[in-house]
Order: C-alpha cells, then structure tokens, then sequence
C-alpha cells in the first residue's frame, strides 16, 4: 500500500514526537532522579547532624558536672576521704552512664574510688591523670584496660570507656590531685537508638560513629573496631 505525502508527513512528525517525549523524560527522569537523591543526602546529612550535636551536648554536660565536683571543697582538699567516697558513689548512681569515678592524689595514686576500684594502684601514667592534672580533660573513645574484668559487662562486648577528668585545686592554689571520670559508651548506643526509631518506616538508615583512624566505634556490630570502607 503506497503512502501519500500527507501521511509521510503526518509518520515523520509522530516519530520526532515519540523520540522528543523519550528524550524529555530521560531527562526529566534524571533530574529527578537527582533531585531525590539531593533530598536523601540532605536529610541523611541533617540526621547526622543532628546525633553528632546530641552527642556534644551530653559529653558537654559530663564536663561541666566534672569540673562543679572537682571545685567542691570534700573532693579538691579532704580532710577526710569516706565523704569523698560517698559523694562520687551518689554521682554514679544518680547518673550511671559515669562507670568509674576516682579520686587521685598528686601523683596519680587512687585514693578513693566508686566500689573502691583501683583504691591503692598508681594510674599516674594513665592520660585521664596525665592529661587531667593540666586542665579539663576529654579524652577518645577507648577500650577498657583496668577495669575490663571488674566492672559488670552485660552484654559481652568489648567495654569501651571516654575519660573525663579535672585538676583538684585546693583553695590556695596548690594542686591537690585529680578527679577522673570513666564514662560508658554505652550512652552512645542509647542516643544512636533513639535516632533509628524515630526513622522507623521512613527509610532504612545505618548510623556509624568512627574514630580519627577510621575504625568503627558505634554502628553494625560485625564492623565495630574495624575500618568502615565505603564504596563511592
């Protein structure tokens, strides 16, 4: 069957119209496609944000309770260590994210302690004196070394400590000691669940904290303490 001119016409322009529709949408398609994904970036980013400000402001609030206790008169020049004793026992059981909480003498002895770990040994070498002794101390995320077989370990996992500790200076000036602090990881698990709920339903998001080396601190459990590889 011949067709006319009309109708070559009339095929010619309904081809450029299907293959300029295509196009269009290719296009269309992409951008939107990237727009999507501009969006999940944006708000997996804010997400982020969002856990790393929480974060802050809790290990904020753990120095500042640090530095308010290392000013109180029992701890910076006791007279008699049991009040000591006494009021760093109240600290950790009103707030028991704090695991450990000693009080050091000069040269890094451990006078008192919560549970009286460690009461007796010398951690003078340990950062959370070294450090303490010149200022307010936050420390990074480590394992635990000596207190890893005497605290409770639930769930069976590596326990991992952030030191916080303070200088003790007594009302004259002298440098008494050092208030140390070892604060369970743990509460970072607490703040990483509370973030994946209030994601439930809206999409499947993995939380990752990873140290300056690019080791796995928080995240799937299989990666802990390994580096976290991503492919691009």
């Amino acid at each position: 069957m011949r067709i006319s001119l009309r109708g070559r016409f009339a095929l010619t322009f309904a081809g450029l119209i299907v293959f300029s529709s295509a196009v269009l949408s290719m296009v269309l398609g992409g951008r939107a496609s990237g727009m999507v994904e501009q969006r999940i970036g944006i708000a997996l980013a804010d997400t982020a944000a969002q856990m790393a400000d929480t974060l802050d402001r809790s290990m904020w609030a753990r120095s500042q309770e640090v530095q308010i206790l290392a000013s109180l008169d029992v701890l910076r020049d006791p007279g008699d260590t049991t009040a000591a004793r006494r009021l760093m026992d109240r600290l950790r059981q009103s707030i028991p994210l704090y695991s450990w909480v000693g009080l050091l003498g000069p040269d890094g002895t451990v006078l008192e302690a919560t549970d009286g770990l460690l009461a007796g040994k010398n951690i003078g070498q340990r950062p959370v004196f070294a450090q303490g002794r010149q200022g307010l101390f936050i420390g990074d995320v480590h394992d635990a070394v000596l207190l890893a077989k005497m605290l409770p370990n639930p769930s069976g996992e590596a326990m991992k400590f952030v030191d916080v500790s303070a200088p003790l200076i007594d009302a004259h000036g002298r440098f008494r000691g050092v208030l140390a602090t070892h604060l369970s990881w743990e509460w970072a698990k607490e703040v990483e669940e509370t973030f994946l709920r209030s994601l439930k339903g809206k999409r499947s998001v993995e939380l990752f904290i990873v140290a300056a080396d690019g080791n796995v601190l928080l995240g799937e459990r299989g990666l802990l303490g390994r580096p976290l590889n991503l492919e691009l």
